[in-house]
């Protein structure tokens, strides 16, 4: 957002500081209601009642919303106005901009996978990923219908799982996700059922799979033992209750998440079989959600190409629990680029007879890259918005379990080319694919971490 500088603004040189947060507080409202030429603007920040001096020469102008402002934690600072057009987000700024020595380093330790053979590190396609309490690592691999466990060192511990139709057994392996006391339930999609083990890989049971209208249906166990699942408008309720799935009265209505910015590339088939598809326009946003653990919902929805907002609320009241606005330079996308991405497109869909009927060409690949790519919150309540930084980096903006934001990690270049799939308080958890289409599964360790890692329940993803 931005806003004119008002006439006359006075040109302000330098930054100051105020020692506690109660002053801070106290200057601030005297900014807010003095003339926007006369102050500065105050970041009203706690940190173990310190007072620091920043002489970055940051520019802002001297108005802000609100002193409860999550930015730097620093005890209070007011960053002077240096005669600049327009606003600039103080949101942006973060724990690791202030406090670089304390920025989260992500690095590869750990792949699993081989090139060839026939053992369990060779994998035909990886869909899940779970971490136990245990941090042994759980892989869903689909073209083997297994479920292979390793150790935290990548030691292999065991295989459950295989082609069949008897208990343990899976025609086609779909989604594993956590279920009520550590189970873990994985899904059949061709004899619709879900086979129940517990983290030891003892078979506990079976039930019936809970149909759903919706294509890939969310499904999540809660913390309240309740079994929630996504439908096309509603959020259907399931009690375990005597060994059997219940359906319950209650349900809420779904969210209806944010769709493409861009309207999509229309194709018709010219072969015998006629028909139509659509395909997403290159580097167009959209929006992202997830069903949580608390009958919450969690969404990112983009506000512009330098904006983003996720939030957190209930899902059957909609009681918004929290909500993270971020604002940040926009990433241009090179010419080149946008339109190698929309000649891939049209070339994947008419190679094969189909025929481009949208009024279409490159000019519509939007100019800069998306707000987010995706989103996710790790087992300890920090959230990860996954995003292309400027340079063309991808990472990550990372923020606290009640929206502070910390920053930037670094990560390798690596990274950008692997399917993350789960985050714990000290690690990534990601799918890469080689050049030959060789998967392996990927532990990226976070150091810099406050040494203390809670335990976590069973977490999963899966693509």
């Amino acid at each position: 957002m931005s806003r004119s500088r008002p006439d006359g603004e006075a040109e302000l040189e330098r930054t100051a500081v105020c020692a506690t947060s109660a002053a801070c507080r106290a200057r601030t409202a005297n900014c807010r209601r003095s003339s926007p030429a006369a102050s500065a603007i105050g970041l009203c920040i706690e940190w173990l009642g310190t007072a620091a001096m920043i002489t970055s020469g940051w520019r802002a102008t001297s108005w802000i919303r609100e002193c409860s402002i999550r930015s730097v934690p620093v005890t209070c600072v007011l960053i002077a106005c240096c005669g600049v057009d327009q606003e600039t987000d103080v949101a942006s700024i973060g724990v690791w901009d202030v406090f670089p020595d304390q920025r989260w380093n992500v690095s590869e330790d750990l792949r699993i996978g081989e090139l060839s053979g026939h053992g369990p590190a060779t994998f035909g396609d990886i869909r899940c990923l779970g971490i136990d309490p245990m941090k042994r690592i759980w892989i869903v691999d689909a073209l083997s219908a297994e479920i292979r466990v390793y150790q935290s060192d990548g030691l292999f511990v065991r295989v459950m799982g295989g082609k069949g139709e008897g208990p343990s057994e899976f025609q086609v392996i779909g989604d594993m996700f956590p279920g009520p006391g550590n189970e873990i339930w994985v899904e059949d999609r061709s004899l619709r059922r879900y086979e129940v083990f517990d983290t030891a890989g003892n078979r506990m049971g079976g039930h019936r799979v809970v149909i759903s209208n919706m294509s890939n249906a969310p499904r999540a166990w809660t913390q309240q033992g309740l079994f929630v699942v996504g439908d096309l408008k509603v959020a259907r309720f399931y009690e375990l209750i005597e060994g059997e799935l219940v359906r319950l009265e209650r349900s809420a209505l779904w969210p209806q998440r944010q769709q493409d910015a861009v309207p999509a590339i229309r194709f018709e088939s010219t072969g015998e079989v006629r028909g139509a598809t659509a395909a997403r326009v290159p580097f167009a946003p959209t929006g992202r959600g997830f069903l949580g653990s608390e009958l919450d919902y969690w969404e990112a929805r983009y506000t512009g190409a330098d904006s983003y907002v996720v939030r957190r609320f209930r899902l059957e009241d909609r009681r918004e629990l929290l909500a993270i606005r971020h604002h940040f330079d926009p990433v241009a996308i090179a010419d080149s680029i946008r339109m190698a991405a929309a000649e891939s497109v049209v070339n994947q869909y008419t190679v094969g007879g189909g025929e481009l009927v949208s009024d279409f060409d490159w000019r519509m690949v939007p100019q800069y890259y998306p707000a987010f790519d995706e989103l996710f919150v790790s087992s300890v309540g920090t959230v990860w918005v996954r995003r292309v930084l400027t340079g063309g980096v991808v990472g990550f903006d990372v923020f606290g379990p009640d929206g502070q934001y910390l920053g930037q990690p670094t990560t390798p270049r690596s990274l950008a080319d692997m399917d993350v799939q789960v985050i714990t308080a000290n690690s990534i958890y990601a799918i890469d694919t080689d050049d030959v289409g060789v998967e392996y599964v990927v532990k990226l360790d976070i150091s810099g971490v406050e040494d203390s890692t809670p335990s976590h329940s069973f977490v999963t993803g899966c693509r």
